[in-house]
């Protein structure tokens, strides 16, 4: 898979969270959100498949339908490159807004040995098709047990935290939303910055 694959973001971590805070635009701020963390899955896949074959790779990088991943799928199962032809799917099937069939992929990927950080990317991504999908208590309940499992990495712990926190700001739990992201806030990680913002904001 070539970098051309992986998608561009066009809207910056600030305006994400200007459109949240100012305007809660909630479904622009969790699309957004998604395209973010799909990119950044399928540049772990990219990192992996450097060590595939170059034929596995090509095959992989050439389909360019549902039907023919699909096929790739099949053609190159048991193969560390078949983790990024399942990713190029739910890609496809996330951009036609099929989240059942996105989350069908996933759970098949993390039932698989991919590396653990893109199942943990994987994780992240799931529970924000839950808010998609309008099941906001669920994913609220989801992101604070990733943002308390002290196994994962600092970086996962903290954007489960940092998306706990603006689930409570949409519930007007402001307060309890202060309390993560002075947390988080004051703590080096990717999501400091935007913890800082919307700290704030409130």
């Amino acid at each position: 898979m070539s970098k051309n694959d992986i998608p561009e973001v066009e809207i910056t971590e600030f305006e994400k969270l200007e459109f949240f805070v100012t305007k809660n635009v909630k479904s622009i701020v969790i699309g957004a959100c998604l395209i973010v963390g799909v990119a950044a899955v399928f540049v772990v896949a990219s990192d992996q498949m450097e060590t595939s074959d170059e034929k596995s790779m090509s095959v992989v990088s050439e389909a360019s339908s549902e039907e023919e991943l699909k096929a790739v799928i099949i053609a190159v199962s048991g193969h560390k490159s078949v983790v990024s032809a399942q990713l190029k799917l739910a890609k496809m099937y996330l951009t036609d807004k099929k989240y059942d069939e996105v989350k069908a992929v996933y759970a098949t990927i993390l039932k698989s040995s991919a590396i653990d950080s893109i199942k943990n990317r994987i994780k992240l991504n799931t529970i924000a098709l839950d808010e998609v999908q309008g099941n906001i208590d669920s994913a609220l309940a989801a992101y604070q047990v990733i943002g308390a499992d002290m196994a994962m990495s600092k970086e996962v712990r903290a954007e489960a935290n940092y998306s706990v926190a603006r689930l409570l700001v949409s519930q007007d739990k402001k307060d309890d939303a202060k309390v993560l992201l002075s947390a988080l806030a004051a703590e080096t990680s990717a999501w400091q910055t935007q913890a800082d913002q919307m700290l704030k904001r409130l």
